[in-house]
């Protein structure tokens, strides 16, 4: 199973999530289903943020 879209930005842990869903939506439209369980960049932000 290879993911064309991953992209790392500042954080080499955090994947960029819009794109990851981008690729999992064309390779596999069943996914859409389960897409509010992944969180959003700015969700992601928010929670990081709360943690410091």
């Amino acid at each position: 199973m290879q993911f064309s879209n991953l992209c790392f930005c500042r954080n080499p842990h955090h994947i960029d999530l819009d794109l990851l869903q981008q690729d999992l939506i064309d390779h596999y439209p069943k996914v859409k289903a389960t897409l509010p369980l992944f969180m959003s960049e700015k969700a992601w932000a928010e929670d990081e943020r709360g943690r410091e």
